[in-house]
C-alpha cells in the first residue's frame, strides 16, 4: 500500500495508527516506501451446532445437550445469517450472550440442585494441556506457523483457483503431520506464552485444513470457466460448507447446507437443523 505521496505531517495527522502498525509489525517506513498488505482472517462464524436458543445439538435427530449452550463464534446461531463477510464478534456475544441467560433463567428453576460430574471429568483435557507443555520435539512453534501460513497464502488465498485449492488439500495435512515433532521450552504454568503460542498452532492447523478442504469442495463460482456453477441459483447463494472433525478417525466430513433465515424479536438469526460455518 503506497502512501509515500502523501505529505509527513499529513500521514502523522490523518493516519497515525496506519503508520505506526506499519512501523512496528514490517519496519517500513511509510513515508519512504510501501507497507505490506496480506490477507487474513477476521472472522470465523460459528462452529458448535446450537439452535437459536444457545441450545447445543447432539446426533442426527438433533437433541439438545443438556446445560451445555454456546455463544459467539463458538455457536452456530449468528446475527449475521446468510453474510458471510460477518461484523464484530461483539454483536454475536451481546445478542445471543443474553440469549443464553434468558435460555438458562427459563430452564433452570430457583435453588435447583447443582449438577454432579463425573470423579474424571476434565482429566482428557488436562492431559492434553500436559503433552503439549512437556513436548520435547525439534520443530519451534513459529516456525511450522510460518510454513502454515505461507502455505495458505500461496494455495488458499482471497483470489482462488482450483488447481491451488486441490494442491492445498494434499500439502496442508503434510504440515499437520509434523505438529507431533514441535517442542517449547518453557514448562511452567504462569504466562506461559509459548504454550499458547503451541495450542494456539493445533487450532490453525486444524482450521486451515477444514477451509482449504471446503473451499476445493466447492464447485460454483462467479469466474467463467473456472467451476460449474450450483443448478439453482439460489441454493448457490444460501450453501455454506459445513465441515468438522471426527475425532476418532482424525478425519472431516463435508456436506452443503442451506441456511433458514428466521426474524426473532428483530434479530435476524440462522435455524439450521445441524449447520456448522467455517470461511
Amino acid at each position: 500500500m503506497h502512501l509515500d505521496h502523501l505529505p509527513p505531517e499529513t500521514l502523522a495527522e490523518r493516519l497515525p495508527g496506519i503508520s505506526e502498525t506499519a512501523k512496528i509489525f514490517a519496519g517500513v517506513d511509510v513515508t519512504k516506501e510501501p507497507a505490506p498488505v496480506l490477507p487474513t482472517v477476521h472472522y470465523n462464524m460459528g462452529g458448535v451446532p446450537t439452535n437459536w436458543k444457545c441450545q447445543v445439538l447432539k446426533g442426527k435427530c438433533n437433541s439438545i445437550v443438556p446445560g451445555l449452550l454456546a455463544a459467539g463464534e463458538a455457536g452456530s446461531a449468528s446475527v449475521h445469517g446468510a453474510n458471510r463477510l460477518g461484523a464484530n464478534s461483539l454483536l454475536d456475544l451481546v445478542v445471543f450472550g443474553r440469549q443464553s441467560a434468558d435460555t438458562t433463567a427459563e430452564l433452570v428453576a430457583p435453588n435447583s440442585p447443582a449438577v454432579t460430574f463425573p470423579a474424571n471429568a476434565g482429566e482428557k483435557t488436562i492431559a492434553r494441556l500436559d503433552q503439549i507443555r512437556h513436548c520435547k520435539g525439534s520443530i519451534p512453534t513459529a516456525d511450522l506457523r510460518r510454513e502454515l501460513q505461507v502455505t495458505m497464502q500461496k494455495l488458499a488465498p482471497v483470489y482462488r483457483n482450483s488447481d491451488d485449492l486441490k494442491k492445498g488439500t494434499e500439502e496442508i495435512p503434510k504440515i499437520m503431520k509434523k505438529y507431533r515433532d514441535v517442542g517449547i521450552v518453557d514448562r511452567g504454568l504462569v504466562w506461559n506464552t509459548d504454550l499458547i503460542e503451541a495450542l494456539e498452532l493445533e487450532n490453525l492447523l486444524i482450521q486451515g485444513k477444514m477451509t482449504v478442504t471446503a473451499a476445493e469442495n466447492r464447485k460454483e463460482s462467479p469466474v467463467p470457466g473456472e467451476f460449474n456453477p450450483l443448478s439453482d441459483p439460489i441454493n448457490q447463494r444460501m450453501a455454506v460448507s459445513a465441515t468438522w472433525r471426527v475425532m476418532t478417525a482424525k478425519e472431516m466430513k463435508k456436506r452443503f447446507f442451506l441456511l433458514i433465515i428466521k426474524a426473532l424479536s428483530g434479530f435476524l438469526r440462522s435455524s439450521t437443523k445441524r449447520l456448522v460455518f467455517i470461511f
